[in-house]
């Protein structure tokens, strides 16, 4: 999606919304999650999806959702380079990124101001927002896993798919608005 957001310019802004996908210590890395990792190896580029081999994996997802929210009020940049930097944690490098220590280490290392982070990190709003946001995607657009695209709030596209399947379904809700768009028009012209 990062790549489709830099090739689109100004034409498509992109909003990230967190999603919770379970609640604290129910994940164990199991063959339903590695056969996830192998498809994502054949669909996304940049990005190397390896079996879980080291440590215990990841017991929540809230950290990494919260120290998003935290990274992101230092700047787009800095938070996309943070949000790129947890997912090869997590998904090439085996890293438990539920873990606080951990989340910090990244943060530093994409240069965060640590003070800033952690602070934020810590801000009870953030979880608060991670459970608003799971339950509108739940209840708005019926979404039960990630990835998730929703286009224009009303077209979804769920699983790791090519990137040129995205641009095929914007190109789709383009056209579907030129549409909607000129049937106005004509309606407004013949004075319905």
């Amino acid at each position: 999606l990062d790549r489709l957001e830099d090739e689109s310019g100004d034409n498509l802004a992109i909003s990230w919304k967190s999603y919770l996908i379970r609640e604290e210590g129910v994940t164990t890395f199991d063959d339903y999650i590695a056969s996830h990792f192998e498809r994502a190896n054949q669909q996304e580029e940049g990005i190397i999806f390896n079996p879980w081999k080291s440590g215990p994996y990841p017991t929540w997802g809230m950290p990494a959702l919260k120290a998003s929210k935290a990274a992101a009020l230092q700047s787009r940049k800095k938070w996309r380079r943070f949000h790129l930097a947890v997912m090869k944690a997590f998904y090439t490098d085996g890293r438990d990124i539920s873990r606080q220590n951990v989340l910090e280490q990244i943060a530093e290392e994409q240069g965060l101001i640590m003070d800033e982070f952690v602070k934020e990190y810590k801000n009870l709003t953030w979880e608060k927002l991670v459970y608003e946001e799971t339950n509108r995607a739940q209840e708005v657009f019926g979404i039960r896993s990630i990835p998730t695209v929703v286009v224009q709030n009303h077209f979804l596209v769920e699983g790791i798919v090519p990137l040129s399947h995205y641009k095929k379904v914007i190109e789709e809700v383009k056209r579907i608005e030129q549409k909607s768009e000129d049937r106005s028009q004509k309606l407004d012209k013949n004075g319905m």
